[in-house]
């Protein structure tokens, strides 16, 4: 079997580990990056120091069936010894490609990684062409392109902004250490930031906005609590599982076990209580709940929320609620006009930081494969807007309603089909699944 991963950061990384694991000497792997280092992409690549990982330790194996595998290796390769510690993120990509390291040297797959970008795929031959006119021959097509890159927040009053540098961009260097900055965007893009500009000695003021005005909440020392709704509670409506939700965090303080406790409960129920809703269900999530969720499920390290709140007590970071009505750019900075309840506000800065988030509607998007792929009718959007139409395992559903049995994707392009796809505890059994599937599928043919 000819596998063709598309994407080389952590969810490639990890299909290709399977395969590896799985495969035959007669399989040949071929993953193709146009990163510099394999398993960073956006994620984990080596940007700033200070940057942490969002989850524990503990949660980052890159094997389902190996939960302590990543604290081992921290324990050997950087003699680090808290299974439920917070580590530098580039440290993951570390771990990464050592796994594939071994893997390489004990699998009897053939590995190829291709440094460039895949351009398109031949719908009747599977074949993979990238950017120069390298073709690669392929059973198996996984798309594992990662988020997508934050939209333009200001596009209705400019289309092509030069003081709205987007956050992959940013180098705190490039500013004064005593400037104002206004960040668009107050989610866990914001913080990483918020981090970069501290590390530098930026001793200016920073000001982020939001239309709800949210910033994620802390993880806490872990404790175990029972979940409050099972995936046979999908069927309730919205405000039933919520009140189910905050009465069992009541509960659960009352007793001296903080809420986080309660949110990290329903994890395993996310996907499938996700999955039996309707779309219409799906999308009133989006519009009511999603923000609130957001902050409360994907948590900051307790050291970066003491930084943080730090810097909201001294007056240097601000949080404000509100819509974006109107954008001007000046010969010396922005001006943000802003509308909350009603009242207005204009924000002024000298630079201003798109952390919005990734975009989600992958069909749009200047992705060359992804946007050859939507043009062929073999993608097409989820009905909820969010990601691809997939089916339970994972492949692409085409314009005709039809699955593409050889076409594969992980990671964020499967959110609207499953919402909790992200974070490395997600994605790790996804591929073991995808590759299972694979491989017991080529048994019965």
């Amino acid at each position: 079997m000819n596998v063709v991963i598309v994407g080389g950061g952590a969810s490639g990384v990890l299909v290709a580990l399977c395969v590896m694991r799985k495969g035959a000497h007669t399989d040949t792997i071929v993953v193709i990056d146009d990163g510099q280092n394999i398993g960073e992409g956006v994620a984990y690549a080596r940007v700033n120091e200070h940057y942490l990982l969002n989850v524990r330790a503990i949660g980052m194996s890159a094997y389902h069936d190996q939960p302590m595998h990543f604290v081992e290796w921290l324990r050997e390769a950087k003699d680090y010894h808290d299974a439920e510690g917070f580590v530098p993120r580039h440290w993951y990509a570390e771990y990464l490609r050592h796994e594939m390291a071994v893997q390489i040297q004990q699998s009897n797959v053939q590995l190829t990684i291709h440094r460039g970008v895949a351009q398109h795929i031949d719908r009747t031959t599977h074949r993979v062409t990238c950017v120069g006119g390298k073709q690669y021959d392929a059973d198996v097509v996984v798309m594992a392109i990662g988020n997508l890159a934050s939209q333009n927040p200001v596009q209705r009053w400019n289309t092509i902004p030069t003081r709205l540098c987007d956050w992959r961009k940013f180098h705190p260097g490039v500013i004064n250490a005593d400037e104002r900055i206004i960040i668009i965007g107050s989610g866990l893009t914001m913080i990483d930031q918020i981090v970069a500009l501290h590390a530098s000695g930026f001793k200016g003021q920073v000001v982020a906005v939001s239309r709800h005005g949210y910033i994620p909440k802390t993880h806490v020392d872990r404790q175990s609590y029972p979940c409050p709704i099972t995936v046979a509670d999908a069927d309730l409506p919205l405000s039933v599982l919520l009140r189910k939700i905050r009465t069992a965090i009541q509960h659960a303080q009352q007793a001296g076990v903080p809420w986080q406790a309660v949110i990290d409960s329903i994890r395993p129920h996310t996907q499938g209580i996700w999955r039996r809703w309707n779309v219409n269900v799906q999308q009133r999530f989006l519009r009511h709940l999603r923000a609130i969720w957001d902050v409360h499920r994907h948590r900051m390290a307790p050291e970066i929320s003491q930084r943080i709140h730090q810097m909201i007590t001294a007056g240097q970071l601000h949080v404000i609620a509100g819509r974006i009505q109107g954008y001007v750019e000046t010969q010396d900075g922005v001006q943000i006009m802003l509308e909350k309840n009603g009242q207005s506000q204009v924000l002024s800065g000298n630079i201003a930081i798109n952390c919005t988030g990734p975009a989600s509607t992958y069909v749009t998007t200047h992705v060359p494969i992804v946007y050859a792929l939507a043009a062929d009718g073999v993608v097409t959007p989820h009905e909820n807007g969010i990601g691809l139409h997939i089916n339970e395992l994972g492949q692409l559903v085409n314009a005709t309603g039809l699955v593409e049995p050889w076409l594969w994707c992980i990671g964020s392009m499967r959110k609207g089909a499953d919402w909790e796809c992200t974070a490395i505890p997600d994605i790790r059994v996804h591929a073991h699944q995808l590759v299972s599937a694979l491989y017991n599928h080529e048994r019965t043919v």
